[in-house]
This record gives structure tokens, sequence and C-alpha cells, in this order.
């Protein structure tokens, strides 16, 4: 039980750090391409688009799963 328990802990924290870095970068990327470009319309794009790749990374690793080839065992 003690092991569910830190691994509970250590996926909030992870999950905070991931937080944290949500709440520090975006607002930077879309500052720097408004500056650049004048609009805030490219910065929100490069981050939709990177929110898609993220939800597709995730998709493929917890929603679908891995494959898993297995072999049959002889007795």
């Amino acid at each position: 039980m003690g092991g569910r328990i830190a691994g509970r802990i250590r996926a909030g924290i992870l999950a905070a750090v991931f937080a944290g870095l949500g709440g520090f970068f975006p607002p930077l990327v879309l500052g720097l391409l408004q500056d650049h470009v004048g609009s805030y319309a490219p910065g929100f794009a490069f981050l939709s688009l990177f929110a898609l790749a993220a939800f597709a990374l995730n998709a493929g690793l917890f929603l679908i799963g891995p494959t898993r080839r297995t072999v049959p065992r002889t007795a």
C-alpha cells in the first residue's frame, strides 16, 4: 500500500511541475510571436498544434496502449 501512495505523490508532483511550466511558457511564446509577427494568431495556432500533438502522444501511450505480442507458453 505504501508504494501506491508514493506513486500518487510522485504523480501529483509531476502534475504540479507541468502545470507550472504550462503557466510560464505559453505567455512567453505568445509574446515573442506577437512581437515578431504583430498578431497573436500565429502564437495561438502554434500552441493549439502543440496541444494536439501532446494529446496524440498521450492517446497513443495511455488510451490505445502498447501492443504486446504474447508468446504461447509451452508445457
